[in-house]
């Protein structure tokens, strides 16, 4: 008896290259959405700072509007040094806020 008893040992190249670059290219999309979605937490999250950051500062200037008898502010100048805001309120006051 000369049976020829044929069963599938495992997968050809051919299939192996497919799946392999079908898992790469998934993959790629993959990391690429990642990673926009963290520069966009970046980006927000910084934007936050500097909001919550401006709110403190206007909410400090509008108490201490509120509770001073005199208020001499004639020049207000806003300097912007990359993340640093300077606000110089007189000669020698200044207000600096870092982002």
């Amino acid at each position: 008896m000369n049976r020829k008893f044929h069963s599938p040992q495992g997968f050809t190249l051919v299939e192996v290259m497919v799946s392999v670059s079908i898992f790469v290219l998934i993959t790629t999309i993959g990391i690429g959405a990642l990673m926009n979605i963290n520069n966009a937490y970046k980006q927000s999250r910084s934007q936050r700072i500097a909001i919550d950051s401006l709110n403190f500062v206007l909410d400090s200037m509008s108490r201490q509007i509120r509770t001073t008898h005199h208020l001499h502010l004639l020049n207000v100048t806003i300097h912007q040094v990359h993340r640093h805001f300077t606000l110089l309120i007189r000669k020698n006051v200044r207000l600096l806020i870092a982002l």
